[in-house]
């Protein structure tokens, strides 16, 4: 099971603070006022201790998010199953090299 959620408050589905993400807060032209930093995808292992590969909580925004992708998600809400693979090989990458999904530098608006 995949879910998605648009983080306005600060926090991820896992309890961790929000970070500034890979692209710094960026504004929503499809809603007014709207700071997005990160689009989490996937399911916090506390959650789901046996959640699959796929479902690796991560961002959905990352260094290198197409800006079609980009777009389509500012525009939607939604998360493109091109864009999950994506995220999630980049997710992998930043594991493998020691380092958390999230950049984790803390957003303060």
């Amino acid at each position: 099971m995949t879910t998605k959620k648009k983080n306005n408050n600060l926090t991820r589905l896992d309890g961790t603070r929000k970070g500034v993400g890979h692209l710094g807060p960026i504004r929503n032209p499809y809603r007014p006022g709207d700071i997005v930093t990160e689009y989490s995808v996937g399911v916090p292992k506390r959650m789901d201790p046996k959640r699959p590969k796929s479902a690796l909580f991560r961002p959905a925004i990352h260094k290198g998010i197409h800006p079609t992708e980009l777009n389509y998600t500012l525009a939607t809400g939604n998360i493109s199953s091109g864009l999950a693979k994506t995220s999630l090989r980049a997710a992998e990458k930043r594991r493998a090299q020691g380092k958390s999904p999230f950049k984790n530098k803390i957003y303060k608006p």
